[in-house]
């Protein structure tokens, strides 16, 4: 097995491990997926959808691995508590992620890698509130003289409900409707 395919299946455990946790996530497997950096100080992101619904949430992981001479490192995930007019999801205050509230946050303790560095991974569960276009911050790493930063990232989030100017184009989602307004009157 090559080391780029052992570092692929080790990038996606932690998604696939969330998936599993909970059934609501969007798809495990990575939509957006890039890394910054290089074998030194590598700052690795992936994110399981770019598009979603107000009902989805989104797997969130960032990798950071740091060469054997590498020390001091300090990684900045800019996390902020939830503005006080958010909703409480069961009387809980979230923090934030960009325009996300964060619903879970798993840290994986540092693990040593074969070339003596070592390796920390964070999973966040991301939860979109109104429709929109959401940002992910930039991540960034800084370590001895070096630093890697992550571009932000651009997630749109689709209303579940019926858009009056672009009705849906689907047989069940027309009937459903129909049944509802037929409900109501």
């Amino acid at each position: 097995m090559t080391a780029a395919v052992r570092a692929l299946i080790l990038l996606l455990l932690p998604l696939t491990a969330v998936a599993c946790e909970d059934s609501t996530v969007a798809d495990a497997l990575p939509w957006y997926a890039e890394t910054f950096g290089n074998d030194d100080l590598r700052l690795s992101i992936t994110l399981s959808d770019t598009d979603v619904r107000t009902i989805d949430r989104v797997a969130f992981h960032v990798e950071l691995s740091a060469g054997a001479d590498i020390g001091g490192v300090e990684l900045d995930i800019p996390i902020a508590p939830a503005p006080e007019d958010w909703p409480s999801a069961g009387g809980a205050q979230h923090a934030r992620l960009g325009e996300f509230r964060v619903l879970r946050d798993v840290g994986e303790p540092a693990t040593l890698t074969e070339s003596g560095g070592a390796r920390w991974s964070r999973t966040f569960t991301l939860e979109p509130f109104l429709p929109g276009e959401y940002v992910i911050p930039s991540i960034s790493v800084r370590a001895n003289a070096a630093e890697v930063t992550s571009e932000p990232i651009r997630v749109t989030v689709r209303s579940v409900l019926a858009d009056p100017e672009n009705p849906p184009d689907d047989v069940a989602a027309l009937r459903v409707r129909t049944q509802l307004d037929q409900a109501e009157h």
